[in-house]
Protein backbone atom coordinates (compact mmCIF):
# COMPACT_ATOMS: atom_id res chain seq x y z
CA UNK A 1 0.00 0.00 0.00
CA UNK A 2 2.73 2.02 0.69
CA UNK A 3 4.64 1.64 -2.63
CA UNK A 4 0.99 2.38 -4.15
CA UNK A 5 1.02 6.01 -2.26
CA UNK A 6 4.33 6.45 -3.53
CA UNK A 7 2.92 5.81 -7.44
CA UNK A 8 0.21 8.32 -6.77
CA UNK A 9 2.16 10.84 -4.89
CA UNK A 10 4.63 11.31 -8.58
CA UNK A 11 2.33 11.24 -10.26
CA UNK A 12 -0.11 14.02 -9.58
CA UNK A 13 3.96 16.15 -8.85
CA UNK A 14 4.62 15.38 -12.18
CA UNK A 15 0.72 16.60 -13.78
CA UNK A 16 0.87 19.49 -11.50
CA UNK A 17 4.24 20.27 -12.72
CA UNK A 18 2.58 20.20 -16.51
CA UNK A 19 -0.02 22.14 -15.05
CA UNK A 20 1.46 24.92 -13.82
CA UNK A 21 4.21 25.60 -16.15
CA UNK A 22 2.84 27.11 -19.34
CA UNK A 23 3.50 25.43 -23.05
CA UNK A 24 5.00 27.97 -24.15
CA UNK A 25 8.23 28.07 -21.99
CA UNK A 26 8.90 24.08 -23.43
CA UNK A 27 7.82 25.72 -27.25
CA UNK A 28 10.66 28.01 -26.36
CA UNK A 29 13.29 25.90 -24.69
CA UNK A 30 12.78 23.41 -27.62
CA UNK A 31 10.98 24.17 -30.67
CA UNK A 32 10.99 20.18 -31.73
CA UNK A 33 10.46 18.90 -28.03
CA UNK A 34 7.00 17.84 -29.03
CA UNK A 35 7.94 16.89 -32.47
CA UNK A 36 6.05 19.87 -33.94
CA UNK A 37 7.48 23.24 -35.93
CA UNK A 38 5.64 26.65 -36.18
CA UNK A 39 4.38 26.25 -40.05
CA UNK A 40 4.54 30.10 -40.37
CA UNK A 41 8.36 30.77 -39.50
CA UNK A 42 10.53 30.22 -42.84
CA UNK A 43 13.51 27.93 -42.87
CA UNK A 44 15.24 30.01 -45.11
CA UNK A 45 17.77 32.56 -44.28
CA UNK A 46 16.73 35.92 -44.29
CA UNK A 47 17.85 38.42 -47.67
CA UNK A 48 19.77 40.59 -45.24
CA UNK A 49 21.46 37.99 -43.90
CA UNK A 50 22.63 36.46 -47.08
CA UNK A 51 23.53 40.28 -48.80
CA UNK A 52 25.97 40.67 -45.51
CA UNK A 53 27.44 37.30 -46.32
CA UNK A 54 28.06 37.93 -49.61
CA UNK A 55 32.16 39.55 -50.20
CA UNK A 56 32.14 42.73 -51.98
CA UNK A 57 33.53 42.55 -55.74
CA UNK A 58 36.93 42.72 -56.92
CA UNK A 59 37.93 45.25 -59.16
CA UNK A 60 40.02 44.10 -62.35
CA UNK A 61 41.71 45.95 -64.77
CA UNK A 62 42.04 45.71 -67.67
CA UNK A 63 45.01 45.42 -69.95
CA UNK A 64 45.71 45.71 -73.33
CA UNK A 65 48.05 43.70 -75.08
CA UNK A 66 51.48 45.46 -76.02
CA UNK A 67 51.60 46.39 -79.70
CA UNK A 68 53.94 44.03 -81.40
CA UNK A 69 57.09 46.28 -82.04
CA UNK A 70 57.72 46.08 -85.72
CA UNK A 71 54.38 46.25 -87.84
CA UNK A 72 55.03 45.44 -91.86
CA UNK A 73 53.50 48.26 -93.82
CA UNK A 74 50.16 47.53 -95.80
CA UNK A 75 51.06 46.48 -99.59
CA UNK A 76 50.95 48.69 -102.32
CA UNK A 77 48.98 48.73 -105.07
CA UNK A 78 51.78 46.56 -107.31
CA UNK A 79 52.10 44.32 -103.87
CA UNK A 80 49.00 43.18 -103.19
CA UNK A 81 47.97 39.73 -104.42
CA UNK A 82 44.83 39.13 -106.62
CA UNK A 83 43.15 35.34 -105.98
CA UNK A 84 42.28 34.22 -109.16
CA UNK A 85 38.82 33.69 -110.05
CA UNK A 86 38.21 29.43 -110.62
CA UNK A 87 35.67 28.38 -112.63
CA UNK A 88 34.29 24.74 -112.49
CA UNK A 89 35.36 22.32 -114.70
CA UNK A 90 32.44 22.13 -118.17
CA UNK A 91 29.38 20.15 -116.84
CA UNK A 92 26.39 19.76 -118.25
CA UNK A 93 23.30 18.59 -116.10
CA UNK A 94 20.88 16.08 -118.36
CA UNK A 95 18.29 15.74 -116.14
CA UNK A 96 17.63 16.03 -112.34
CA UNK A 97 15.15 13.61 -110.08
CA UNK A 98 14.76 15.59 -106.99
CA UNK A 99 12.31 15.22 -103.43
CA UNK A 100 12.98 11.71 -102.89
CA UNK A 101 15.59 10.00 -100.40
CA UNK A 102 17.93 9.77 -102.85
CA UNK A 103 17.98 12.44 -105.01
CA UNK A 104 19.89 11.97 -108.36
CA UNK A 105 21.49 14.11 -111.55
CA UNK A 106 22.88 13.43 -115.21
CA UNK A 107 25.87 14.85 -115.78
CA UNK A 108 27.39 14.29 -118.50
CA UNK A 109 25.78 11.48 -119.57
CA UNK A 110 26.84 10.24 -115.82
CA UNK A 111 24.12 9.16 -112.84
CA UNK A 112 25.76 11.01 -109.82
CA UNK A 113 24.03 11.51 -106.34
CA UNK A 114 24.67 14.10 -103.50
CA UNK A 115 28.66 13.00 -102.09
CA UNK A 116 29.41 12.16 -105.43
CA UNK A 117 32.65 13.77 -106.85
CA UNK A 118 32.93 14.14 -111.02
CA UNK A 119 35.84 16.06 -112.43
CA UNK A 120 37.47 17.07 -109.37
CA UNK A 121 34.01 18.60 -108.29
CA UNK A 122 31.97 17.58 -104.82
CA UNK A 123 28.19 17.45 -105.53
CA UNK A 124 26.54 18.79 -102.19
CA UNK A 125 22.86 19.17 -103.31
CA UNK A 126 20.24 18.05 -105.61
CA UNK A 127 17.12 20.36 -106.40
CA UNK A 128 14.74 21.06 -108.56
CA UNK A 129 17.10 24.57 -109.44
CA UNK A 130 19.93 22.41 -110.19
CA UNK A 131 23.01 21.23 -108.53
CA UNK A 132 25.39 22.60 -105.79
CA UNK A 133 28.93 21.37 -106.45
CA UNK A 134 32.00 22.54 -104.46
CA UNK A 135 35.20 22.89 -106.84
CA UNK A 136 38.69 24.30 -105.57
CA UNK A 137 36.84 25.64 -102.00
CA UNK A 138 33.94 27.84 -103.62
CA UNK A 139 30.51 27.04 -104.21
CA UNK A 140 28.61 26.37 -107.45
CA UNK A 141 25.13 26.18 -108.58
CA UNK A 142 24.99 24.35 -112.25
CA UNK A 143 21.21 24.64 -113.81
CA UNK A 144 19.66 23.00 -115.95
CA UNK A 145 19.92 25.43 -118.44
CA UNK A 146 23.59 24.64 -118.34
CA UNK A 147 24.31 28.26 -117.09
CA UNK A 148 26.61 28.16 -114.52
CA UNK A 149 26.47 30.76 -111.68
CA UNK A 150 28.42 31.08 -108.43
CA UNK A 151 26.63 30.96 -104.72
CA UNK A 152 27.88 33.60 -102.13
Amino acid sequence: MKRTNNVILLSIFLCSAFLILPAKTFADISPDLFGLRNPFKSWLPKVEEIIEKLPEPTKIEVVEPPKPITQKPEPTQHEKIVAPVMTPPKLVVNGLIWGTDKPQAIINDRVVSVGDTIENSKIIDINQNGVDIIFSNSLFTIQIEQAITQAI
